[in-house]
C-alpha cells in the first residue's frame, strides 16, 4: 500500500505536533535540568517513564480493540445502539 494524500497529511500534522512538542520541552528541560541529567539523577524517572508509556500504549491498544468488537457487535445487529454507546462511552 502507497502513501495517499490523507496519509501523508496525517504524517505532516504528527511531524509539526512533534516538532512543536519536542521544542517546548526541551526548552523546560534545559531550564530545570541546565543539560546536566545526571546530576539531577533522571535515570530512574526515565525508566519510569518508559515503563509508564509501554503501559499507556498497551492499555489503548486494548481499549480501542475492545471498543472495535463492541461496534462490530452491534452493527452485527447483536445489542442496543444506545448500550453500545453506554459501554463505549465507560471504556473512553
Amino acid at each position: 500500500m502507497s502513501m495517499t494524500v490523507d496519509h501523508e497529511n496525517h504524517l505532516a500534522r504528527l511531524k509539526s505536533r512533534m516538532a512543536r512538542l519536542l521544542d517546548a520541552k526541551y526548552r523546560k528541560g534545559v531550564v530545570e535540568h541546565n543539560s546536566k541529567l545526571w546530576k539531577d539523577k533522571v535515570m530512574p524517572m526515565m525508566l519510569d517513564e518508559i515503563i509508564d508509556m509501554v503501559a499507556y500504549g498497551l492499555t489503548l491498544e486494548e481499549q480501542i480493540d475492545e471498543v472495535r468488537h463492541i461496534c462490530a457487535n452491534c452493527e452485527n445487529g447483536h445489542g442496543d445502539p444506545m448500550e453500545t454507546i453506554k459501554k463505549i462511552k465507560e471504556i473512553l
